[in-house]
C-alpha cells in the first residue's frame, strides 16, 4: 500500500525475514527500503527517490507509517524498522551462514563495527566493509568488491536518500543479493551510540 506517497508492505518482522530468506534460497535479488515520516517528506520532493522506492522489492514500515495506516483504516502494516530488521538479520546470517557486507558511516565507525561483530559473532561471515564517504574512485572500488564477492546481505548506512541512490546504482551490475538501507545503525551496532530502549520501540518515541 502507499501512504503519504511512500510504499509499505503489509507484513511483520517474521514476514520480512521469511521474504528475504526465500529470496536468498531462490536466487532472487531483493532491495529492502525503509519507509517512515522522513521518506514520505522526501519522496514529495525527490522523483528519483520515489521511483527507487516504487521499484524496491520490499518496503519496511516504521512507526509513522503504521500510525498513518491505522488512521486510514489500512490493516496489516506493522512496525519493523531498519535497525531492528538489521539486528534480526545478523542473527539469521550467523545461524544460516549468510555472508554480510557493511557499507557506510565514518571509517573508524565501520572498522569498530567489524571488530565488534567478529568478537561477538565469530560465526558471522563478514565478507567485506567500507566507509560511506565515497568519491568516484572509492565508489567504483566498492561496486567492484560487491560484484566480485556477491555477499548475501549488504547493509548500507549512509542516510536517505544517499543509501537508496547507492543501492539503486549497485543493482545495475551483479553483486549483493539482498540490500537494506539502515541509516545511522552502524554507530549503534559498533557500540558508539545507544539505541532507543526496547519499551520505546514501535511506539513513536524513538
Amino acid at each position: 500500500v502507499w501512504i503519504a506517497g511512500a510504499p509499505c508492505d503489509r507484513l511483520d518482522m517474521e514476514g520480512a525475514v521469511a521474504h528475504i530468506a526465500a529470496c536468498l534460497a531462490d536466487g532472487r535479488r531483493c532491495r529492502a527500503v525503509v519507509t517512515n515520516a522522513n521518506k514520505a517528506w522526501l519522496v514529495r520532493r525527490d522523483p528519483r527517490l520515489r521511483d527507487i522506492l516504487d521499484r524496491a522489492e520490499l518496503a519496511i514500515p516504521e512507526w509513522a507509517m503504521v500510525w498513518a495506516a491505522r488512521r486510514l483504516g489500512l490493516e496489516g502494516v506493522h512496525h519493523i524498522g531498519g535497525i531492528t530488521l538489521m539486528a534480526r538479520l545478523l542473527v539469521e546470517a550467523e545461524r544460516r551462514g549468510w555472508s554480510v557486507y557493511f557499507l557506510g558511516a565514518r571509517p573508524e565507525v565501520v572498522d569498530t563495527l567489524v571488530e565488534r561483530m567478529r568478537a561477538e559473532r565469530p560465526a558471522l561471515q563478514v565478507a567485506g566493509a567500507h566507509h560511506g564517504y565515497l568519491d568516484d574512485a572509492a565508489r567504483q572500488t566498492v561496486l567492484g568488491d560487491l560484484e566480485r564477492i556477491r555477499p548475501d546481505l549488504l547493509f548500507v548506512a549512509m542516510g536517505s536518500p544517499l543509501q537508496e541512490y547507492f543501492i539503486d546504482e549497485a543493482w545495475t551490475v551483479p553483486g549483493a543479493r539482498v540490500a537494506l538501507g539502515v541509516g545511522g545503525s552502524f554507530d549503534v551496532f559498533a557500540g558508539l551510540k545507544k539505541d532507543a530502549p526496547a519499551w520505546a520501540r514501535g511506539r513513536g518515541l524513538e
